[in-house]
């Protein structure tokens, strides 16, 4: 298995100006995509490149610049669809990043890239993502290997005036060997493919462009996209007008960046099941992790919120697979997590009886590990968590209840986990909001039988649970939670 530790590596300013300076000269002009139809609208090229740390397999944590170079209209009317055209993704693997991946036996790449940008828009935030081949490229015998790949950008929607303000995240990389290059690759076979996790570098400013949405009924007036001579600018990022020169061109080689099943979202139907929920044998581990997480349980019959955490915790291991879309013949990548549920037992007061104060301490304990995966095309999870949730220390009006020591839910809360789109990302977190039902208790009483009073006052379906989860954390930390504490698997 794959472990990643997505430590921020420190590099001389040399080196950043460098690589950040290479990745301006890779993004040329290339062939990929057209003009979109923007009316009075004008093209403005831009390059944003972002320093990232990332889990080579064999190599561990290795410094990588990536970057997206595209044109976007300068405004767009609602309802259309923001479009961008000669879109380029470009990489930048420095010296020693290239004598790490040598070392571990790898002496070319493969494979297909992606960076992730997030688009913010009426007061919603889309993710999308370019995506560019990566045809066999032989890594140099010394030196750095810069990469300039022609791609293509998911169309982003628009549904009111105001503006897109669009940023760049971080890339991921799905590497194939000799071997599999072929029938492995398509038909998603154990160990074919191999993920590359990055984690973006902290302090840096990720602003790609900022396109006016003018509303239909108005005469859109062109509005300049993100300017590096603005002033106030900061961050180590870059944004230019795209020469036309490179130091590794694959645009020949790649002549179709897009592949058939990667369109935007909607493009094929019931992606969802084409990933399933549960993690498959064939995936591959490519990052061991956590989140921090702040559990927010309503209790629709008590009218009260139980508040778990901070600190609670959520294990992070990410995993990968293929699977072939059969509406489009293209590869789906499938993103899945799974990891153990860890909250901490908290205090709840709540009124019974609408006017007499009550108080329990409440845990929750998972039954299983939470498990789920991401859909490819709409970026929003799916998935699910089980646990049980058990009552001590019952105090009613003051006074002492005794319950006994295994007073819960005769059977494990189910819980369905979602998130929306742009609210929730593997790397980033973000909020899941869903329903959950209450079962009946049992094993509540000593001196008499308790298990209906706590049924008619807690169990019930239609209660709102929601999921605060920081971004995800490696689990080599100086003090580690328990979902951490398991030994590496070799």
């Amino acid at each position: 298995m794959l472990s990643v530790r997505s430590v921020p590596r420190r590099r001389s300013r040399g080196a950043a100006v460098a690589a950040v300076a290479a990745l301006t000269l890779v993004a040329g002009p290339v062939a990929a995509g057209s003009a979109p139809d923007t009316g009075d609208a004008v093209l403005q090229p831009v390059t944003t490149s972002l320093r990232n740390t990332c889990e080579f397999p064999g190599a561990g944590s290795q410094p990588l610049t990536a970057g997206l170079t595209a044109s976007f209209p300068t405004v767009v009317r609602a309802p259309e669809d923001l479009r961008a055209a000669d879109v380029s993704v470009g990489l930048v693997l420095p010296a020693g990043t290239v004598t790490a991946l040598r070392a571990a036996g790898m002496d070319s790449l493969a494979g297909t890239v992606r960076v992730n940008a997030f688009a913010q828009h009426a007061g919603k935030r889309a993710k999308a993502q370019a995506k560019a081949e990566l045809p066999a490229q032989p890594l140099p015998d010394d030196g750095e290997l810069v990469l300039r790949l022609p791609g293509e950008l998911e169309p982003i929607a628009t549904n009111a005036a105001g503006e897109v303000a669009l940023t760049l995240d971080r890339p991921e990389l799905i590497l194939l060997g000799e071997a599999e290059t072929g029938t492995g690759a398509e038909t998603g076979a154990a160990g074919s493919p191999a993920g590359v996790f990055c984690t973006v570098e902290e302090g840096q400013d990720t602003a790609l462009a900022t396109v006016r949405v003018a509303a239909a009924d108005r005469t859109p007036t062109p509005s300049t996209t993100t300017d590096p001579s603005t002033p106030g600018s900061t961050g180590s990022s870059t944004r230019s007008t795209i020469p036309s020169q490179s130091t590794v061109d694959t645009t020949d080689a790649s002549s179709s960046a897009h592949r058939a099943g990667e369109g935007p979202p909607g493009a094929a139907a019931d992606t969802a099941n084409l990933c399933g929920t549960e993690i498959p044998p064939d995936a591959i581990q490519v990052r061991r992790g956590y989140y921090n997480v702040v559990v927010t349980a309503g209790v629709r019959k008590l009218d009260s919120d139980i508040v778990f955490g901070p600190p609670g915790y959520l294990g992070g291991d990410l995993w990968l697979w293929l699977r072939r879309n059969p509406d489009t013949g293209g590869i789906l990548y499938c993103n899945g997590i799974s990891g153990d549920l860890w909250l901490p037992e908290t205090r709840d007061s709540f009124v019974i009886f609408r006017f007499v104060p009550a108080s329990a301490l409440v845990k929750v304990s998972q039954t299983a590990p939470a498990e789920g995966s991401v859909d490819p095309l709409e970026f929003v999870f799916e998935g699910t968590a089980t646990a049980m949730m058990t009552m001590r220390d019952v105090r009613v009006n003051g006074t002492p209840l005794d319950v006994g020591p295994d007073c819960g839910t005769r059977v494990p809360i189910e819980i369905e986990l979602s998130s929306e789109p742009g609210e929730w990302d593997l790397a980033n977190g973000g909020v899941m909001e869903s329903e959950y039902t209450i079962p009946e208790f049992a094993n509540c009483g000593v001196t008499e039988p308790l298990d209906s009073l706590f049924t008619n006052l807690v169990s019930g379906p239609d209660n709102h649970i929601r999921i605060e989860f920081s971004p995800i954390r490696e689990c080599s930390v100086p003090d580690p939670p328990p979902v951490c504490a398991r030994p590496e698997e070799g």
